[in-house]
């Protein structure tokens, strides 16, 4: 999954639950950072497509 994958089915499911506009997009954003974060220092990709 994305970053942006992750940052925007957060979005709306938190939205969907009632959450603020706001807070809703603070938690999403940082995770989506968080995941874009880790991926650089930890090195994490997704599977290549190979034919």
């Amino acid at each position: 999954m994305t970053a942006a994958a992750l940052s925007a089915a957060l979005m709306v499911g938190l939205l969907a639950l009632g959450m603020p506009d706001y807070a809703a997009g603070g938690v999403a954003a940082l995770a989506g950072f968080a995941l874009r974060a880790g991926a650089i220092l930890k090195g994490w990709a997704l599977p290549a497509y190979r034919r």
